[in-house]
C-alpha cells in the first residue's frame, strides 16, 4: 500500500521520540509532522492532510477529544489513534465507543497492531468513527456537567461529600442536609440549586423538600391516604408529593 503519512501530536517530548524510533521501523510510514502544542498540531493537520494521527488524549490547551473532532471534518479524513496514560474508566469509555487506543508508554507490540490493521483496511470507517466521537463527548459532557463530590465546611475544616455517597437530601430555606448511610452535612445551597447540579439519572426531587438518591431506594409503597411512599435502604421514609407522583412512577412503575 502507499505510505502512510502520519503526525504525531503530543505536549511529551518524550512520548513523542519513543512513539517516533517505534514507528521508523515501519518502512511504509513516514512521520511528516510532530507538534508538542496542540493548536499547531491541528492547524498542521488541516494543511498537511495526513493519513494518520496519533494523538495524545490529555494536554494543556485543547483535549485530542477536540482535535479529533475538527480533523474528522477534514476531505479525505485522517485515521486517528488516541494516546493515553493508562486510566481504567477512559479505555473502558474507548472500548464501549470501538476507538482505537495505545497506552503509554507505547510499545512495538501496540504499535505494530495498529500498523497492521491499517494496511489491511481494518479500521473503522470515517462516518463510523465520526459517530463514535460524538457519543463518547457526549456522554463525557453529561458527566461534566453534574457534581461529583460536595465540598461541606465542619468548624475549620472542609470535608468532601461524594454525591454517591449521599442517600437523601433534605432542604429548608438557603440550606440542606446531605445525609449519607452514617453522617448529616449541613450544606448552605437551596433545593433549587443543588437540584441543578445533580445528575438526574441518579438523583429525584420527590417533594419540595426531599431529593433522594435512587440507587438507595429499597421499594414504594402506600400510605394510609393513598399517598406515595419512598422506602429507602437505610430505613428512612418518605412522602412523595402529588406534583412529582407522575415522574416518580414513571421511573420505577413501568
Amino acid at each position: 500500500m502507499p505510505c502512510i503519512r502520519t503526525i504525531i501530536i503530543d505536549d511529551e517530548p518524550l512520548a513523542i521520540r519513543n512513539l517516533k524510533s517505534i514507528l521508523s521501523a515501519s518502512q511504509d510510514v513516514d512521520v511528516i509532522g510532530e507538534f508538542q502544542d496542540p493548536s499547531e498540531g491541528l492547524r498542521s493537520s488541516q494543511n498537511m492532510l495526513p493519513d494518520l494521527i496519533f494523538l495524545d488524549i490529555q494536554m494543556p490547551k485543547m483535549s485530542g477529544m477536540t482535535i479529533a473532532r475538527e480533523v474528522l471534518k477534514l476531505s479525505p479524513a485522517p485515521m486517528v489513534v488516541f494516546v493515553s496514560a493508562h486510566d481504567e474508566y477512559l479505555m473502558e469509555a474507548f472500548r464501549v465507543h470501538a476507538l482505537n487506543y495505545v497506552l503509554k508508554p507505547v510499545d512495538h507490540v501496540q504499535i505494530e497492531e495498529i500498523i497492521a490493521r491499517i494496511r489491511t483496511r481494518a479500521m473503522p470507517k470515517t462516518e463510523e468513527f465520526h459517530e463514535s466521537i460524538v457519543r463518547l463527548l457526549s456522554s463525557k459532557e453529561d458527566e461534566d456537567r453534574y457534581e461529583s463530590r460536595f465540598l461541606v465546611k465542619q468548624g475549620q475544616k472542609s470535608i468532601i461529600v461524594q454525591t454517591d455517597e449521599v442517600v437523601w437530601i433534605s432542604g429548608a430555606k438557603n440550606y440542606v442536609e446531605l445525609h449519607t448511610s452514617s453522617k448529616t452535612f449541613l450544606l448552605r445551597k437551596t433545593m433549587e440549586m443543588i437540584s441543578n447540579e445533580l445528575d438526574s439519572r441518579h438523583f429525584a426531587r420527590i417533594h419540595r423538600s426531599i431529593i433522594i438518591n435512587i440507587n438507595e431506594l429499597d421499594y414504594l409503597t402506600t400510605s394510609y391516604d393513598n399517598g406515595l411512599v419512598a422506602v429507602l435502604k437505610d430505613k428512612s421514609q418518605h412522602k412523595v408529593s402529588k406534583s412529582y407522583r407522575q415522574n416518580l412512577e414513571g421511573r420505577f412503575l413501568q
